[in-house]
């Protein structure tokens, strides 16, 4: 019994012995697996980290997974012969293991992963398809734009020769075909002088990179003239923001710079005639001011010494005497008042006073107190609205209102006379409107009223000389107004007068 035993115990020692000596010579294999696999990732990294092609990176990486599947192939053998006997069949069979083994996990992984590679394979060729005729209908419509442009436009290399050009440009240098101008520059067109400007600019902006903005240029054209241009050059860049040249745009403002200076001669005789015109005004109010005033004192004299006539002599007249002697004192008398309104006419613009801050219904009440004999006489109705504060003469304004007034109650009719004043707020002005139920004024009328002296009635019918409505408008275009007649078709009778008055540059709250 104790013998079996300790035979037992002898071939288990002889067993673990002779597993321990298998497994002593297989050790080798795993070692040279190790050796190959650090050393190989060793030398393979650093040329990962050193190489600067893609291409040899990714031939690297290639090469390294092969690698690493023979060296676990081969660690696989090694662990599939540990304490067993080393054989070539065995060997086989445990490369046959790990090889099915290998291929069968990329079987598994390439079905795992096949359709969704191949639905992101398809996305992203569609996705370049359709980026392709995106880019290609961009293409079309930049040329489009281009080549139909009728400015000229052309971009060059940092030699500023051409390297393309549109329509327009070879238009402009007498060339059939855009495409002969690639090549050529500025110095086979122009003469070297403007030539050599044109480069200048170009270089500048290749090296600073500042471009040229809307700047005039007078060029002699192969046409044989002078064109003026109107130029903007930009630096053009590469798809690393590299300058590799300039691109422009030029038109041709010749046209417009004729218009420019046909204008610039039309303002000049314009100027000149306005000029002309205010001299002959000044001489004109002068004239109007001297003879006025030089006419008054022998007219002074004329009707005094016809009144002494009438007076003292005229028993001694017969009615033939003594009505020459009165058409002449009244004739005396109409011309006094014809040179004394005319005197106020031209000292309008030159002896006004300053502009104040006036309330418009005061100066309408100054005009009333002077007109209160033939406001009482009528029985004048007057209707006052509220009316704003405004900048103005204040004396002329009391000289505007008191003769609308005195034409709305003189020109009355069968009835009472009814005046209306009120204000309008027009944003930019105040509208003032004056209305009465007189006589009114035709509207064919509505400008010859306003001329000096220019009477609708005779003298016998209404009484005066015709220049009142010609001081209103003077006045009220003196302060940069307008004084117009308005026409309502539903007004009877009567007449409507507007003003409109600038208002001051702060708002005024109506009293």
């Amino acid at each position: 019994m104790a013998d079996s035993l300790e035979i037992s115990t002898l071939v288990r020692c002889l067993m673990i012995n002779d597993s321990q000596l298998i497994a002593a010579e297989n050790a080798w294999l795993s070692g040279l697996a190790d050796l190959v696999t650090f050393g190989s990732m060793t030398i393979i990294s650093l040329f990962l980290m050193w190489s600067p092609s893609e291409a040899v990176r990714s031939r690297l990486l290639r090469f390294f997974s092969v690698l690493l599947s023979v060296c676990g192939m081969l660690h696989f053998v090694t662990y599939w012969h540990l304490g067993r006997p080393f054989s070539v069949g065995s060997v086989w069979g445990a490369l046959s293991s790990a090889l099915l083994l290998v291929v069968g996990a990329g079987i598994i992984l390439f079905l795992l992963r096949h359709r969704p590679a191949q639905r992101t394979l398809q996305e992203t060729r569609q996705s370049l398809v359709a980026t392709q005729e995106q880019l290609l209908l961009e293409q079309h419509f930049l040329t489009a734009l281009v080549d139909n442009m009728p400015d000229s436009i052309y971009f060059k290399d940092r030699e500023s020769k051409f390297i393309r050009c549109n329509p327009t440009v070879a238009d402009v240098f007498q060339v059939a075909d855009p495409t002969q101008l690639i090549g050529l520059s500025d110095h086979d067109f122009f003469c070297k002088e403007e030539a050599d400007e044109y480069r200048a600019d170009e270089q500048h902006i290749i090296e600073t990179g500042e471009p040229i903005i809307n700047k005039e240029e007078y060029e002699l054209w192969p046409d044989g003239q002078h064109h003026w241009v109107l130029s903007t050059k930009l630096p053009l860049h590469d798809a690393n923001q590299n300058i590799i040249g300039t691109l422009g745009l030029s038109r041709d403002i010749s046209a417009l710079k004729q218009a420019e200076e046909r204008l610039a001669t039309k303002v000049a005789e314009l100027q000149e005639l306005h000029r002309e015109f205010e001299q002959s005004n000044q001489e004109l109010e002068q004239f109007a001011y001297v003879a006025s005033h030089d006419l008054q004192e022998p007219l002074r004299s004329v009707v005094g010494f016809c009144q002494l006539l009438e007076m003292e002599y005229k028993d001694k007249f017969d009615d033939n005497g003594q009505m020459y002697l009165q058409i002449i004192v009244d004739g005396g008398k109409r011309m006094q008042r014809l040179i004394t309104d005319l005197l106020e006419y031209s000292r309008i613009g030159r002896h006004g006073s300053p502009f104040t801050t006036i309330n418009l219904r005061e100066a309408i009440d100054e005009a009333l107190a002077l007109l209160q004999a033939p406001i009482s006489e009528s029985g004048a109705v007057l209707e006052i609205s509220e009316l704003p504060e405004i900048q103005a003469d204040a004396g002329q304004m009391i000289r505007l209102f008191q003769n609308l007034i005195g034409n709305a109650i003189k020109y009355r009719g069968d009835e009472s006379p009814i005046v209306r004043i009120w204000a309008e707020d027009a944003e930019a002005y105040w509208k003032l409107l004056i209305s009465d139920n007189g006589i009114g004024i035709p509207e064919e009328f509505s400008e010859q009223v306003f001329i000096i002296f220019k009477r609708l009635h005779t003298r016998k019918e209404y009484p005066g000389t015709g220049i009142g409505l010609a001081v209103c408008r003077r006045i009220v275009e003196r302060h940069g107004g307008m004084l117009r007649l308005v026409y309502d078709r539903n007004q009877s009778s009567g007449s409507t007068i507007e003003i409109r008055l600038r208002k001051n540059l702060t708002r005024i709250p109506l009293l």
